[in-house]
């Protein structure tokens, strides 16, 4: 990505629609840029990346993917 290049891959109103069932794997999301916040598949957690992608579940337990 060209820097300060902003790549969006989805929205709330298709999240609601059910994209969070299906999807783009994270490695495929990371050629895209290396900053930014979502969730994973199902809406099991939250996504956050910075350089790697990081996870946090309801259970307050980090994961890395």
């Amino acid at each position: 990505m060209a820097k300060n290049e902003l790549f969006q891959y989805s929205v709330m109103p298709a999240l609601m629609d059910g994209v969070a069932d299906r999807g783009r794997r994270v490695q495929r999301l990371l050629t895209h840029g290396d900053f930014g916040l979502g969730t994973f598949r199902h809406v099991t957690g939250e996504m956050f990346v910075d350089r790697a992608a990081f996870g946090r579940s309801g259970l307050m337990a980090t994961s890395r993917p």
